[in-house]
């Protein structure tokens, strides 16, 4: 499990171990990580991929705006969009193959992602 976030590393880690999450991810990627790639740029994601030794086909973006949608796009990555988070408008408008409206909802959407 990774998170990929345009927020600096300092700080995402900061807020994750805060909320007992940093020992449930294998890879964090941060804003500044990677110097000059964030996302919308799929490298972001890539990197993580890597980091994971796993391929796009064995991955899932969860993610709350258009820098995420279009990041898993540009890396062919399936991507699950969140109703809640930092969504400016209908996230369905995101053009994601999903939308959910609360992480309960993550092993179904997993399920009906398309398959390629």
């Amino acid at each position: 499990l990774a998170v990929c976030t345009n927020k600096p590393y300092d700080a995402t880690m900061e807020m994750l171990a805060t909320l007992d999450l940093d020992e449930h991810l294998s890879v964090v990627i941060g804003g500044d990580t990677l110097p000059g790639i964030k996302k919308p740029d799929p490298r972001h994601l890539l990197a993580a991929l890597e980091k994971l030794d796993i391929g796009v086909d064995a991955a899932v973006m969860i993610g709350d705006n258009a820098n995420d949608v279009n990041a898993a796009k540009g890396a062919d990555i399936p991507v699950i969009v969140c109703r809640f988070g930092y969504t400016n408008g209908p996230a369905e408008d995101l053009d994601g193959d999903l939308v959910i409206d609360h992480f309960d909802d993550l092993p179904n959407a997993f399920a009906e992602l398309p398959t390629g």
